[in-house]
């Protein structure tokens, strides 16, 4: 082993050198080691990969089932559905996938428990992705499953991929090895930025003299200008000595620029506009009239595809025709008057029964034959006149 090696190896914990070593980080061209771990140190990717990993664990998750006709109605949730784990509840069970996906591209369960027919998970753990490794004999052969060094058997394995897979893989590409460079010059400019402080990294003056001096005799004049200048701040120079103070930005000495340009990249990365985690974007950028609409941006391009992959992952482990649901609903959190207007819409179209918008504003319910009701006509987009609603027979207009 080289010396150049040696030092570098003995700069590294036991954990990055297994992940460089296992394809799920590595040495980025900027000298840094990138793993899951050290990425987070980047402001951008932390908030990213929690941003997306929140966003679609904190969403409400509802089973369905599939009638004959092709319509579905809203059935209790299973007990692998609402209580996924032994240790962690649903939301950060989900949350647990998410973070794995965004950091290596796959996401790992480990099914503990079986449903009484041994067809379907009754509990599960989301596996740390360190711990499991993949591997094929061949191209069209089944993937096979490695948890700490030991065979299982792949009908206990849950596995979500992210970004892809491409042909002829069955791994979902790792973000984190595509932006590697990226976040390795981020790691740099932070580091370099910390050294910079720590260290003095440039003088804050310049002490010159017309005649050559030896390293001795500069020394000398250092220390006794130090001295002279430690209480007042003034020094008297003889002949032949210069004073020029040095200065330097507060952008430059903080390196602003360089961290917001790999901020930027880092948020195209993940389909996150940078400009909603406070990133300045040169050139031509989206604007947003309005917080709905920027999170109707996000919910497009981005967490819909995530929330996909979950619904997917989890209606695969409920037995048929039951199905999963995540409301995205919730993440287009509109105002007060937009959320009526949107009710009194829905309501008068016939497709809102009067008792739903209520539920959604966590309000006290209808009785329940008004619960059941339309307002009448269908399809008003005006409240129609008092002497055009028929008589109400039920306690409340049709």
């Amino acid at each position: 082993m080289s010396l150049l090696r040696e030092r570098r190896v003995a700069n590294l914990t036991a954990a990055q050198l297994i992940a460089e070593a296992s394809g799920r980080g590595g040495r980025s061209t900027a000298g840094q080691v990138v793993t899951p771990t050290t990425s987070m140190q980047l402001m951008a990717v932390w908030r990213c990969q929690h941003l997306l990993a929140d966003i679609v664990a904190g969403l409400p998750l509802h089973q369905f089932r599939e009638r004959p006709d092709g319509s579905h109605e809203r059935v209790p949730k299973s007990d692998f559905v609402a209580r996924p784990s032994n240790y962690v509840d649903d939301h950060e069970w989900r949350y647990q996938l998410m973070l794995s996906a965004l950091g290596v591209g796959n996401s790992y369960g480990y099914i503990t428990e079986f449903d009484p027919g041994f067809r379907f998970a009754a509990k599960a753990e989301v596996l740390a992705p360190g711990d499991v490794s993949v591997w094929r004999r061949g191209s069209l052969d089944s993937p096979r499953y490695r948890v700490n060094g030991k065979e299982v058997d792949p009908a206990r394995i849950m596995h979500m991929r992210a970004f892809g897979p491409t042909p002829g893989s069955v791994l979902g590409l790792a973000p984190l090895e595509y932006m590697r460079q990226t976040v390795g010059l981020g790691l740099a400019v932070k580091n370099y930025g910390a050294t910079w402080y720590e260290f003095g990294g440039h003088p804050t003056g310049l002490l010159t003299n017309d005649n050559e001096i030896d390293a001795t005799d500069a020394e000398i004049a250092k220390e006794r200008f130090r001295d002279a200048t430690s209480n007042d701040h003034l020094a008297v120079i003889g002949k032949g000595w210069k004073y020029d103070a040095l200065q330097v930005t507060p952008e430059a000495a903080l390196f602003l620029a360089g961290t917001n340009a790999t901020a930027v990249d880092i948020c195209g990365y993940y389909g996150v506009p940078a400009e909603m985690l406070g990133y300045a974007v040169t050139g031509p950028g989206v604007t947003y009239a309005n917080r709905e609409q920027r999170a109707l941006d996000l919910l497009v391009w981005t967490v819909q595809w995530w929330v996909g992959r979950v619904e997917r992952l989890i209606s695969l482990q409920t037995p048929t025709p039951d199905f999963v649901k995540i409301n995205v609903d919730a993440i287009l959190r509109s105002d007060l008057m937009t959320r009526y207007k949107s009710y009194d819409i829905g309501v008068r179209g016939g497709w809102l029964k009067r008792k739903e918008p209520r539920q959604l504003e966590d309000l006290d319910p209808l009785p329940s034959e008004e619960g059941e009701m339309t307002l009448w006509p269908p399809g008003a987009t005006a409240p129609p006149d008092p002497d055009d609603r028929p008589p109400a027979t039920t306690g409340g207009a049709k």
